[in-house]
C-alpha cells in the first residue's frame, strides 16, 4: 500500500472486497448509470486503484436508453463530469429496446442493457463486469419474489458473482453510499422514474417496506437478507450435488428429444428443479417457477418455443420440441377416414387398430403404450375417424353432461402437438362417439357390434415420448372393464 494515498473508510472496508473479486483480472467493464449506487461504485474502484496493487484497468460504459426527453443531454454531462473527476473516459452506449418479447419496460430494459454490456465486455477483451446493486436492492428483490412466486433459488436473489457479472456493493446500504459521496463531493443523478409507483419493485420501496419496518418489524431488512444467505447457502448445495449427478448420469442437455432416467424422479425436488432450470437456460427457454412446478407433479407441460416434458409408462421424463409434419399442424384436420375392420390407413401420428370382439371379453395388444375404447356399433351406422375440430363436444359416460373434447385433452395432459394427431370417432352427422383411450360418448354403448379400437401414437420423428396415463396406457384387455 502506498503512504501517499488516503483512504477514506469506506474505501478501506472495501479494498480487499474487490480485491477478492479482481483477483487475475486485467480489465472490468463498470456499470455507470449516474445514479447514487453506480457512482459510488465508480469512486470507490477508483479510489482503491490509486492504491497500486491491482493493475487493474477500469472501463466505465453507460447505457441509454432514451426512456426520457433528458437522456441524451445526461449522458454528455455524466461523460464530461466523469472524464473531469476522475480521468476516465466514459464510454455511451445507446440501445433501443425489443417489445416483440411481451416484456415489461423494466425487464426489457434490463435485458438490453445486460446484453450492450456483455458486448462492451467481449469487445474489450475485459474478464468481469461490476454493477452497483447494494443491500437495499438485495431486500426489495427478496420480498418482491416472495410475492410473486419464487423458488428456493430465488430468494438468494442477486449474487455477489455469477458467470461474468459481480455485485461487489451488496453488502453496503443505500444511505451509507450517499454519505460517502456526500463526503467525498461526488455528484450523482436522481432518476425521476424511481418514484414512478407503476413500477412494482417502486411500490415495495417506498410503500410495502416502510409498512412492514413501521408496523410489522422494525429489522425486517435484515430478516430479508439473512433469508438471502441461507437461500444463498442452500442453493450452492443443490448446484453442487446437481452437477455430480449429471456428471454421474451422463445426463443430456443437447438435442431436441432427450430422456431422463426413471431414477430422476427419487431425487430431491430441489435437485429436480435445478436440472430442469439448467435445461431451461441451455436452449435458451424463459421459464417461470409454474413451468418446473407442473414437471415435478408429475404432470405433462408445455414449455416455451414448442418443447413438451411428458414422464413416459416407465417413468423417464422426456423432454421432445416436437417437428410437426406439415399435412397436420395446428388448425387443420383429417377427415372421412372410414371406421372399418383391421389397420386403419391413418394419415395422423401413429396406428389406428379397430377389431371385433365377443361381448365381454377384451383384446390384448402389445407393443408400445396404447389407447384403446369399446364401442358398440349399430349395423347401419356410418361412422368414421377424423382429428379434433374446436367446438367438439361428447356426453362422457358416468358424467351425465357435455364436456369439449378440448377439456378432455387438458385433463389428460395430452402434450399439444398430439393433440391434432388424435383419432376421435364420430356419427355420420358429426356427432362424437369417442375421443379414443381418453373418453367414450354414452352413444357408445348403444346396442350393435362389439368393437375395439386401438390407438398407438408414434413416437418418431415428431413426438419422441408417450403422455403418462395411469387409466389408459393399458392393453386393451385390460381397459375393457374401466367403462363397462
Amino acid at each position: 500500500m502506498r503512504e501517499a494515498v488516503t483512504l477514506d473508510p469506506m474505501e478501506r472496508a472495501f479494498y480487499p472486497i474487490w480485491r477478492e473479486l479482481m483477483a487475475n483480472q486485467g480489465a472490468v467493464i463498470l456499470g455507470v448509470s449516474g445514479g447514487g449506487d453506480s457512482m459510488a461504485l465508480l469512486a470507490l474502484t477508483h479510489a482503491v486503484r490509486a492504491m497500486g496493487e491491482l493493475n487493474l484497468d477500469l472501463i466505465p460504459v453507460h447505457i441509454n436508453h432514451r426512456l426520457r426527453p433528458d437522456s441524451d443531454r445526461e449522458a454528455e454531462q455524466l461523460r464530461d463530469y466523469i472524464l473531469t473527476r476522475f480521468g476516465l473516459k466514459l464510454e455511451t452506449v445507446t440501445v433501443s429496446l425489443d417489445s416483440s418479447q411481451g416484456l415489461g419496460i423494466e425487464m426489457a430494459a434490463r435485458e438490453v442493457r445486460h446484453r450492450a454490456l456483455e458486448t462492451a465486455r467481449q469487445v474489450h477483451g475485459a474478464g468481469l463486469i461490476a454493477l452497483a446493486h447494494q443491500a437495499d436492492d438485495q431486500v426489495e428483490t427478496v420480498l418482491m419474489r416472495i410475492l410473486t412466486g419464487t423458488s428456493i433459488a430465488g430468494l438468494a436473489a442477486i449474487a455477489v458473482r455469477r458467470d461474468h457479472i459481480v455485485h461487489p456493493l451488496l453488502g453496503y446500504r443505500r444511505q451509507d453510499l450517499r454519505q460517502y459521496l456526500e463526503r467525498k463531493h461526488i455528484h450523482w443523478l436522481e432518476d425521476p422514474s424511481n418514484q414512478d409507483r407503476r413500477y412494482l419493485r417502486n411500490q415495495i420501496r417506498l410503500e410495502v417496506l416502510p409498512y412492514l419496518r413501521s408496523r410489522i418489524n422494525p429489522k425486517v431488512d435484515r430478516a430479508l437478507l439473512a433469508l438471502a444467505e441461507q437461500a444463498k447457502d442452500s442453493t450452492h448445495l443443490t448446484e453442487d450435488y446437481t452437477t455430480a449427478l449429471i456428471g454421474q448420469h451422463r445426463l443430456r442437455f443437447e438435442g431436441d428429444h432427450i430422456h431422463w432416467p426413471s431414477v430422476f424422479s427419487d431425487w430431491p425436488g430441489a435437485v429436480q428443479g435445478e436440472l430442469l432450470a439448467r435445461f431451461a437456460m441451455h436452449h435458451d427457454l424463459r421459464v417461470q417457477d409454474y413451468h418446473i412446478r407442473s414437471v415435478l407433479r408429475h404432470k405433462g407441460a408445455s414449455w416455451p418455443k414448442g418443447w413438451q416434458l411428458t414422464w413416459t409408462q416407465s417413468g423417464e421424463l422426456c423432454l421432445a420440441k416436437p417437428t410437426r409434419r406439415a399435412s397436420l399442424s395446428e388448425g387443420q384436420s383429417v377427415n372421412a377416414v372410414r371406421f372399418e375392420s383391421g389397420d386403419v390407413a391413418w394419415p395422423g401420428r401413429g396406428r389406428l387398430l379397430v377389431e371385433s370382439a365377443a361381448p365381454g371379453e377384451g383384446i390384448a395388444h402389445s407393443g408400445q403404450v396404447s389407447y384403446s375404447s369399446r364401442v358398440n356399433k349399430p349395423d347401419d351406422a356410418i361412422w368414421q375417424f377424423r382429428t379434433w375440430q374446436p367446438g367438439d363436444r361428447l356426453r362422457p359416460v358416468g358424467l351425465g353432461g357435455s364436456k369439449k373434447v378440448q377439456d378432455i385433452f387438458m385433463d389428460r395432459k395430452i402434450p399439444v402437438v398430439l393433440r391434432h394427431q388424435w383419432p376421435i370417432l364420430v356419427a355420420g352427422g358429426g356427432e362424437v362417439i369417442s375421443v379414443i383411450g381418453l373418453a367414450d360418448d354414452v352413444t357408445s354403448r348403444l346396442s350393435g357390434s362389439d368393437w375395439v379400437v386401438i390407438y398407438t401414437p408414434d413416437p418418431s420423428p415428431g413426438v419422441s415420448c408417450q403422455p403418462k396415463n395411469s387409466d389408459h396406457g393399458r392393453s386393451a384387455r385390460d381397459h375393457d372393464g374401466l367403462h363397462r
